[in-house]
């Protein structure tokens, strides 16, 4: 049954900044054909939730997250995941803490995606130009960084694009 408000599409994030962004746009745009994701709208998805018409749930069950504050966490890793997602990884045990705790707390209403990881998406790819992009990614060294403040936000699209606005900061 829905509820009188609105409904949201959200997921919950930390917002990511990667300091060579232009320089990987640079070299990767000639192998893919995407949509890059504006330097501001980059973060660190822990969980898509889809559309919820009542977030107050969710931020009940947030507010017991339980991490350290104030962390910084580097991204060396391109990833293409499913030839549609170009993405940042990083293989700190905290990321991947921190997605299994958000899982826990959300349970059954929210369930897992067997194949997800945390990342930072930096393309939406369309075509794949030249197949030799993996070599090029062994190349290039990415520097992103993020500091660990999850958030639940709600993703909004405009005739301009995608604007994320923090509901809850935990």
């Amino acid at each position: 049954m829905k509820n009188s408000q609105e409904k949201k599409r959200l997921f919950i994030a930390s917002f990511a900044k990667i300091d060579n962004y232009r320089n990987i746009k640079q070299k990767l745009g000639p192998s893919f054909h995407g949509k890059w994701i504006p330097p501001e709208n980059l973060h660190m998805t822990y969980k898509f939730l889809g559309d919820i018409y009542n977030s107050d749930i969710i931020i009940q069950k947030l507010k017991k997250l339980k991490y350290k504050k104030k962390q910084i966490v580097q991204f060396k890793k391109l990833k293409l995941f499913n030839k549609r997602i170009l993405s940042l990884r990083s293989s700190n045990k905290t990321l991947y803490k921190i997605h299994d705790q958000i899982q826990e707390l959300l349970g059954v209403e929210f369930p897992n995606e067997k194949v997800f990881k945390p990342h930072i998406t930096i393309m939406r790819v369309k075509k794949i130009k030249n197949k030799e992009f993996k070599e090029l990614f062994k190349t290039l060294n990415p520097k992103g960084s993020l500091e660990i403040k999850i958030c639940l936000v709600q993703s909004k699209l405009t005739p301009n694009g995608v604007k994320y606005k923090i509901i809850r900061e935990f």
